[in-house]
């Protein structure tokens, strides 16, 4: 971010810390929603307040969304302000194999949208975590709970269903805990998805592997059906003259599909409702940028071009395909202007689209284009360096604990952006009892190699680093079993 950048954000910090004060109790964020979805939003802050390097700010934010959590994680039989045992409390049902969070919001204590409500306590959760770690040890027993009722991957769990929300079946998630005349249903998938995003970043902060794993599953399950069944991006699903002329689906049932709402709304809500929340994990709307166009001025054209609601989230789906526009818009704007949005449209208008063709060896990535020019992006959650692999070739060191990209560590020199080709051939040769010859043929480049890194055991076990181009390296080795991989720069 450039120095206005960081000095206008820093400059907005005193609403959101008096707004966040003088909202901690107020009646509207009681319920298990919008408890959930308030301490999410202020968790955002963290992050962005310790970029910029406001300690004062971040610790703020950090107290709020602690305090929040532990509020919810902590039960007391004195009677509280509203005369009752139960606001803000989570409460486990032997009977059902579920939790019950008190106040309940849309349905919630009949098992309605657990998914949606949960996530956003995982992900301020997770957030907190990174900064405060003697939270998890703390409260996260809590959090592990709230994760296992929505999606334990355990069979035999006795606490909770396998995958509650989850019909493998259909390949999506349902919101509805008892399901209608029509079926069970999903309104918001984009809240689905933020719930399985919010299990792998949590599993990633836990060091917990099952999370990470039944948390890529999910999403990449969940991802796939909104494509088809919400998004209908190849519009090859649905007849959209029912939809009034609009793109997307809003509302999936067991027997149909409608672009109504649960609650009453105007075009904005229809569209917005399944995009909702953009954060770090909704990258997966810019992977389709023609898409994204398209169903932006269909919205437009049944506004008279005019937005009015969720104009922050509006101008973050549409810097999926024109940042620069949406920074116009949002910044004549002066309704809805949250801090995380103003950060979310300049950096992709810095950063360039979500690049689809690159993948890396940890879910923790993202990778942008911008005219040719590719930023990497990946979090390192270990308590070691761990070098982080891109299907293109490129490689990236992330201290422990710590975000890397391309702008602040291993930025290609000289405008060279064209990495190195993989090595080929890795073989081992045996030249003694305890000593193996590792060979490969050598890497290429457009302007030089400079050297080569050398893994033992995946890609996160740096064992050698040489400014070399020789295709030769001698290990020690001993009675177990080893996987060596190597990589050029």
């Amino acid at each position: 971010m450039c120095i206005r950048d960081r000095e206008y954000i820093q400059e907005r910090y005193v609403d959101p810390i008096e707004w966040t004060e003088a909202t901690l109790s107020h009646s509207d964020w009681v319920d298990t929603y919008w408890a959930g979805k308030y301490l999410a939003y202020v968790a955002d802050l963290i992050p962005m307040a310790h970029l910029v390097g406001d300690e004062a700010a971040k610790q703020k934010f950090i107290n709020i969304v602690r305090n929040g959590l532990a509020d919810w994680f902590t039960y007391s039989p004195e009677l509280n302000e509203n005369n009752d045992h139960f606001s803000k409390s989570f409460v486990y049902l032997d009977d059902w194999k579920g939790i019950f969070g008190f106040l309940p919001g849309y349905g919630s204590e009949h098992f309605n949208d657990h998914h949606f409500h949960w996530g956003y306590f995982i992900r301020a959760a997770a957030i907190l975590s990174i900064f405060d770690e003697s939270f998890i040890s703390e409260y996260g027993g809590m959090v592990d709970l709230l994760v296992r009722d929505i999606a334990s991957s355990n069979k035999n769990d006795p606490m909770f269903p396998y995958l509650r929300n989850i019909d493998l079946y259909h390949g999506h998630s349902w919101a509805s805990g008892h399901g209608t005349i029509d079926g069970n249903n999903q309104e918001s998938v984009s809240e689905a998805i933020q719930a399985w995003t919010a299990v792998i970043l949590w599993g990633a902060v836990t060091g917990n592997e099952d999370y990470i794993d039944t948390g890529v599953f999910l999403n990449t399950l969940e991802y796939s059906a909104a494509r088809e069944y919400w998004y209908d991006i190849d519009r090859d699903i649905y007849d959209h003259n029912a939809f009034n002329g609009l793109y997307t689906a809003t509302l999936v049932m067991g027997s149909k599909t409608t672009n109504t709402t649960w609650f009453p709304a105007d075009y904005e809500h229809r569209h917005g409702i399944i995009l909702i929340p953009i954060t770090p994990s909704s990258l997966y709307l810019g992977l389709d940028p023609q898409f994204v166009e398209d169903n932006y001025n269909a919205l437009l054209a049944k506004t008279n071009g005019v937005i009015d609601n969720w104009i922050d989230t509006f101008a973050m789906y549409r810097s999926f395909y024109d940042p620069e526009g949406a920074i116009a818009d949002y910044d004549d704007s002066t309704v809805g202007s949250w801090e995380t949005a103003y950060m979310y449209i300049h950096n992709l208008n810095n950063m360039g689209r979500v690049d689809s063709t690159v993948t890396a060896n940890t879910p923790l990535f993202a990778v942008f284009n911008k005219g040719g020019v590719k930023s990497y992006i990946a979090y390192n959650p270990e308590d070691y360096p761990v070098t982080v692999s891109f299907s293109d070739g490129f490689n990236l060191d992330v201290p422990a604990k710590s975000l890397a990209s391309t702008e602040g560590i291993d930025t290609p020199v000289d405008g060279d952006i064209t990495p190195p080709t993989i090595p080929q051939n890795l073989t081992a040769v045996s030249i003694g009892s305890r000593t193996v010859e590792l060979r490969w043929d050598e890497s290429t480049d457009d302007t030089a190699v400079a050297g080569y890194k050398l893994y033992r055991n995946g890609t996160s076990q740096l064992l050698q680093e040489f400014s070399s181009i020789s295709g030769w390296y001698n290990v020690t080795i001993h009675k177990r079993r080893y996987d060596f991989e190597i990589g050029a720069y």
